[in-house]
């Protein structure tokens, strides 16, 4: 009977080495089905961070796009006024050239048309 009663206690304690592994299996499963929902989650909230960016991106080139056309326009908004200044300057520096001497003319052609003036109301020619 003591063979029988060695037998019967070590298969009570493979029994309860068995419950053990079983429980501490269990437990061990439950935290990988843990940790793997909790990756996943990550995984997703990072997924969506990306597309969340990368629609930010896409809204900034397309933003930069708009920008850079306006930025052509303007530029060759600048140069037609540049040119239409330069025009307008070569203009002013004409007309402030001649000036002067179109003064003069001026002076002249009146003063041509009071002496006609002069001699149609019957005065004669000795104050010229």
């Amino acid at each position: 009977t003591g063979i029988v009663e060695m037998i019967s206690n070590l298969q009570a304690m493979m029994d309860k080495e068995m419950q053990t592994t079983e429980i501490q299996e269990k437990q061990a499963q439950a935290e990988y089905e843990m940790t793997v929902k909790e990756s996943a989650k990550k995984r997703a909230a990072g997924a969506k961070a990306i597309a969340n960016l990368e629609s930010i991106k896409a809204m900034a080139e397309e933003q930069l796009h708009k920008l850079k056309k306006q930025r052509g326009s303007k530029e060759k908004e600048v140069e037609a006024t540049e040119g239409y200044k330069l025009q307008l300057h070569s203009e002013c520096d004409f007309l402030l050239s001649r000036f002067k001497i179109r003064r003069e003319l001026r002076a002249g052609e009146i003063d041509a048309l009071k002496r006609s003036k002069a001699v149609l109301s019957g005065a004669g020619y000795s104050f010229l």
